[in-house]
C-alpha cells in the first residue's frame, strides 16, 4: 500500500546563513525501500528567494519503530533574485518517533558553483 506524508519545519544553509521555511512531501511504499521526497523552500533572506528539492531516498537502516535512516540523492532548483540555478544533492534523512511525533533531520550537501552545507528539521505527519 503507498502512502502519502506531509512535514513543516526549517532549512538553514550555513555557507551564506540563510534560513528558510519548507514543506515536505514523502511517497512511499509499505514494502519498498525506495521513496520519493519533494521540498518547496522559502528563504527568508534579500538574495535567495525559494528553492525546490526532488530527492529518491533509500531506507537503509530500521532501528525498531523509533529510528531510521535513508541516505538520499536528488535535485536542487534554486530560483535567487540574480539568477536561477540547478544543483545536485547527496545526504541524509533521519526520522526519529518521539512521544508520538515524527521528526526529521536532514544534513545534505548542495553541488551547485562549490559546495553549500544545509541542514533541515521538522516535523512529519
Amino acid at each position: 500500500m503507498s502512502q502519502l506524508r506531509l512535514g513543516v519545519g526549517s532549512n538553514l544553509i550555513f555557507e551564506t546563513t540563510v534560513f528558510g521555511l519548507q514543506g515536505k512531501l514523502l511517497y512511499e511504499q509499505e514494502d519498498q525501500a525506495w521513496r520519493g521526497v519533494g521540498s518547496f523552500t522559502y528563504h527568508l533572506d534579500n538574495f535567495f528567494d525559494w528553492s525546490i528539492d526532488l530527492d529518491t531516498h533509500y531506507r537503509l537502516l530500521d532501528v525498531g519503530e523509533d529510528f531510521n535512516l535513508a541516505p538520499f540523492a536528488g535535485l536542487s532548483y534554486i530560483k535567487s533574485n540574480l539568477d536561477k540555478d540547478l544543483g545536485f544533492n547527496l545526504g541524509a534523512f533521519i526520522e526519529l518517533f518521539i512521544s508520538e511525533r515524527n521528526i526529521y533531520i536532514e544534513p545534505k550537501v548542495i553541488f551547485r558553483d562549490g559546495s553549500k552545507l544545509a541542514i533541515s528539521g521538522g516535523i512529519i505527519f
